[in-house]
């Protein structure tokens, strides 16, 4: 009997953590198609509040975020690998622009209960 009760225990705390972790990728997945759209649209004001204090000073504020996010209006894109621990996460994916796809990572950070962009790596992949 108290076998089955330590088992049935430890199903209880197991599926508890899978569901809060299931949460957290939905959190981050959002949070990169949020920012995803935020650059599709031009809304500069809206994608550079998406970012971590420390990316925006490495980016040089919010004029050389624009400078930087102006090219980089892509008209769709596609999440296909998702990961987080603990307090980060990161997002991989293809995005396109015009007849050029690239191979996209956005890595999040967990600021305040909120996922930030903390890194961004964008590579060339191929011509549609």
């Amino acid at each position: 009997m108290t076998k089955k009760i330590l088992t049935v225990s430890f199903l209880v705390v197991f599926i508890a953590v899978a569901l809060a972790g299931c949460k957290s990728l939905g959190d981050i997945s959002d949070s990169g198609n949020q920012f995803m759209t935020a650059l599709k649209n031009q809304d500069y004001t809206a994608s550079y509040a998406m970012l971590t204090p420390a990316l925006q000073n490495e980016l040089g504020g919010a004029d050389g975020w624009k400078a930087f996010a102006e090219p980089r209006n892509f008209e769709d894109w596609k999440f296909s690998s998702n990961q987080v621990e603990n307090d980060q996460g990161q997002l991989d994916g293809e995005a396109t622009l015009g007849t050029e796809i690239y191979n996209i990572s956005l890595v999040l950070q967990n600021v305040d209960s909120q996922w930030k962009v903390a890194g961004i790596d964008i590579t060339f992949k191929e011509n549609k």
